[in-house]
């Protein structure tokens, strides 16, 4: 079996390739062919021609980052080959036995090819060529999880930067609350975007297992999840970027994804707080700005108080949301001080509060008694509104969340 190449590029090419060796995975569209590459591990190199877009230039970029990319024409990343390069530079750039003739054989910007034995348009070859190899994924192994996200980065191989100490997580801010409907999802999706906004690569991971919560947000379905983590994917390939959320039909974010299991998942076996630990030790190298939204917060046994604890333990901040509600605050104030117990890094969100009557910022961290408050924010029915349209980011909610970046120093350009 020859070596699997990717192909963005005509079917004439791809014919090419499969005379001398090759296995292609390539289809007629340069973006679903984008598709199926970005699906595969086990590629020896991918070839890219024609003319180059901002979409598809970020993402021969990424590959650079796992495998050989060689280019023919300008604009593109990797290995770029003059062109006209002729077919036996390009079979030498790809691992392929070239054949006779192949040094007066050339291959152009975009991919065709012209020569001794004719020329062949971009469009396709001759009525004798093979039909190129495409190799297909087996069904048993295709699970959703073989995505891997434009913007995840590959971890270091360097002996050294294997046995250095682990980063504090000082660049993760967990969100948490007493109760549920307080808009904490919500404003930990702003913190996101918001600090996308000054120019830091931000993530949300989704800690709340089970149903709702931020794919429900981002009106997004069928991509990878941490419960894909959990039967043993890799982190990076459970990390969903901003176009994998909209290709699935989501709304437009611009920050990264890891989110929570669906609801037939939830009955997985395993630790999910070992599992969201490797998730954010991963992330927390990676990202500027790691925020994790967690579950509803009552009591230290309650879920995701392990998580929350371990985080705070390596260095994290804690914001407690609340809204006026007696439920809500008697929660927050508990979690306020649980958390205060173990890290300085707390702080407070009122949110939904009746616009009539907002109070200070000392007013509200005296009522939350244990947490400093970064930001009041009154109620507003568009926020709702917006979000029900598929408009997630709201000025309101992009004000209390540039407050809260502020304060934990959090969300400025590095």
């Amino acid at each position: 079996m020859g070596p699997i190449i990717g192909l963005v590029g005509p079917a004439s090419l791809a014919s090419a390739l499969v005379e001398r060796g090759a296995q292609v995975v390539t289809a007629e569209v340069p973006r679903d062919a984008a598709r199926l590459i970005r699906e595969r591990e086990d590629l020896s190199g991918v070839l890219v021609t024609g003319p180059s877009d901002a979409a598809l230039v970020a993402w021969a970029k990424a590959l650079t980052l796992r495998t050989r990319v060689i280019a023919a024409g300008d604009g593109w990343p990797g290995q770029v080959l003059g062109t006209p390069a002729t077919l036996e530079a390009l079979c030498a750039a790809l691992g392929l036995e070239p054949q006779t003739g192949d040094s007066d054989r050339l291959v152009g910007a975009d991919g065709s090819i012209s020569g001794p034995e004719g020329t062949s348009s971009p469009g396709g070859g001759s009525a004798g060529e093979p039909a190129p190899r495409v190799v297909e994924q087996d069904g048993a192994s295709a699970v959703r999880a073989r995505r891997v996200p434009s913007w995840a980065r590959p971890e270091e191989t360097d002996a050294g930067a294997r046995t250095a100490a682990p980063r504090p997580w000082d660049n993760v801010v967990f969100v948490g609350s007493g109760r549920g409907g307080v808009g904490r999802t919500h404003l930990a999706v702003h913190l996101a975007a918001v600090a996308c906004e000054r120019g830091v690569d931000a993530a949300v991971v989704d800690a709340s297992v089970g149903p709702g919560g931020l794919a429900h947000l981002l009106r997004v379905g069928g991509v990878s999840t941490v419960a894909d983590l959990a039967a043993g994917a890799e982190v990076e390939q459970v990390v969903v970027g901003p176009d994998e959320v909209r290709v699935a039909g989501g709304v437009r974010v611009p920050f990264a994804s890891v989110l929570g299991p669906d609801a037939d998942q939830v009955k997985e076996p395993g630790s999910w707080t070992a599992v969201y630990e490797r998730a954010l030790a991963h992330l927390v190298e990676r990202a500027g700005l790691v925020v994790v939204d967690t579950p509803v917060w009552w009591s230290p046994s309650c879920p995701g108080a392990g998580l929350i604890e371990t985080g705070l333990r390596h260095g994290a901040a804690l914001l407690v949301v609340t809204d006026a509600s007696r439920e809500g605050v008697t929660g927050a104030r508990g979690l306020a001080a649980w958390g205060r117990a173990r890290t300085h890094h707390v702080l407070g969100v009122y949110n939904t509060l009746p616009s009539r009557r907002l109070p200070s910022l000392d007013e509200a961290g005296r009522s939350l008694e244990t947490a400093s408050v970064a930001a009041v924010l009154p109620y507003d029915e568009t926020v709702r509104l917006r979000a029900a349209r598929g408009e997630v980011i709201h000025p309101l909610l992009r004000l209390g969340a540039s407050q809260v970046l502020d304060a934990v120093g959090l969300g400025a350009g590095r």
